[in-house]
C-alpha cells in the first residue's frame, strides 16, 4: 500500500507515519487483521504563508478514512477545507481573531468516511496574514 501526504512549501515539523495491523471483526464475528496507516503532520504559519494543499492518496482497498485537523491562530484568519477526489467540498472551518484582540483562538474539524472514494483527497489550507500552527492526523484503514 502506498499512501502519500504532500505539502508544497509550508514549514512542516514533527511529521510521523505509522503502519500497524489492528484486529477487526467482520459481520459473522470472525476476527481478522486490518492495516492502518496513520499520518501526522504539524505546520507553523507566519504572516507570509500562502494557500497550500495537502494531498492524501486513498487506496482502492480503503474501508475507512478518519481525518482530524486542529489549528491555533494568534494573528490573522485561517480556513481549512476538505475535498474528495471529485472536487466536492465535504467540510470546512474558519478561525480568526477579531480586530484588536490579543487572545489566541483555535478550531478543529473531525471527519470520518466509511468506504471513501479512492484517489487524491485534498486538504486546502488558506491563511490570511496568519500566525499560528496546524496539527493533522489521517488514519486510513484497509
Amino acid at each position: 500500500m502506498i499512501t502519500s501526504l504532500l505539502v508544497a512549501s509550508m514549514a512542516a515539523f514533527g511529521q510521523t507515519t505509522k503502519e500497524k495491523a489492528t484486529p477487526q471483526t467482520n459481520e459473522s464475528g470472525k476476527s481478522f487483521a486490518s492495516s492502518v496507516t496513520t499520518l501526522e503532520r504539524n505546520f507553523k504559519l507566519d504572516k507570509n504563508s500562502k494557500t497550500e494543499e495537502i494531498v492524501i492518496d486513498i487506496p482502492p482497498k480503503a474501508t475507512k478514512f478518519d481525518l482530524k485537523v486542529w489549528s491555533s491562530v494568534s494573528n490573522g484568519k485561517l480556513t481549512i477545507e476538505i475535498y474528495d477526489p471529485n472536487g466536492v467540498k465535504l467540510g470546512n472551518y474558519t478561525v480568526g481573531l477579531q480586530a484588536g484582540s490579543e487572545k489566541e483562538t483555535s478550531g478543529r474539524i473531525n471527519k470520518y468516511f466509511k468506504e471513501p472514494l479512492p484517489g487524491a483527497w485534498k486538504i486546502k489550507i488558506v491563511p490570511v496574514e496568519t500566525t499560528g500552527s496546524i496539527w493533522s492526523e489521517v488514519m486510513i484503514y484497509e
